[in-house]
């Protein structure tokens, strides 16, 4: 089903604005940096998912991801993955939808917090 890919440190594993790679991509291993505009946002590790938006959505990759380390290695999940899992085993996306209402949350806390700081200027 899904395959592992093994990353030494700086490699590109999602470019972005690609619209041509559309998995997702757990790290089973190591750490790698997203970046946003060349800007490094933050770093992800072990158990740690990217890649979810485009997979789900189809937009393109809205950041890139690079390897922090030598030994980072990914388990892959395709669209066809994807699909699998949510015809025959749907308990097993729980994580994933859990992450991205997370990151939803997230988000939405930095939006009210800059309406606040702009109302206060």
């Amino acid at each position: 089903m899904s395959k592992k890919l093994y990353l030494k440190y700086g490699k590109t594993l999602i470019k972005e604005g690609d619209t041509e790679n559309k998995s997702a991509y757990i790290i089973e291993r190591g750490e790698v940096g997203i970046f946003k505009g060349g800007k490094h946002i933050c770093d992800l590790g072990e158990n740690s998912i990217v890649g979810e938006m485009a997979l789900i959505t189809g937009e393109p990759r809205s950041a890139t991801v690079k390897s922090n380390s030598d030994d980072c290695t990914v388990k892959e999940i395709t669209l066809n993955d994807f699909t699998y899992l949510w015809k025959f085993k749907p308990a097993a996306l729980l994580p994933v939808l859990k992450l991205i209402t997370e990151r939803l949350h997230s988000a939405m806390n930095m939006i009210d917090n800059l309406q606040q700081t702009l109302k206060e200027k």
